[in-house]
């Protein structure tokens, strides 16, 4: 390999490593009124997939299996059934966003990751 593309190669790394977010692999949680939230998470590159357990004060639980991406600090989300939550990564342990049902209420919320599950 020339120096010269060596030097490209090693540049083109060395910035998308920069650039990429710290990984959001783990298990989150929140409440949104009297609804508490774990939310478990793989991340890959800059695909996010997981699932959502919603903790009803009565009753069982819902779970959510969702779709997204994470780019930078920013993440997006999506269900099948058009819930769709946008956020941000403000720390390392911490994501803040609103959760926008199908029908269009918006929820703002924060999940905080669990401290024994930062990530595989």
């Amino acid at each position: 390999m020339k120096p010269g593309r060596f030097i490209l190669a090693f540049w083109l790394l060395w910035t998308g490593s920069c650039l990429a977010a710290p990984s959001l692999t783990g298990t989150w949680q929140g409440k949104v009124f009297f609804t508490r939230l774990t939310v478990q998470v793989v991340q890959w590159n800059t695909q996010v997939t997981g699932v959502v357990q919603v903790h009803r004060f009565f009753g069982a639980p819902y779970f959510y299996h969702f779709n997204g991406t994470a780019e930078s600090n920013r993440l997006s989300g999506t269900h099948h059934t058009g819930h769709r939550f946008e956020g941000t990564q403000t720390a390392e342990d911490r994501v803040s966003g609103v959760l926008t049902t199908r029908r269009g209420r918006a929820i703002r919320l924060t999940l905080r990751r669990q401290p024994d599950a930062k990530g595989l």
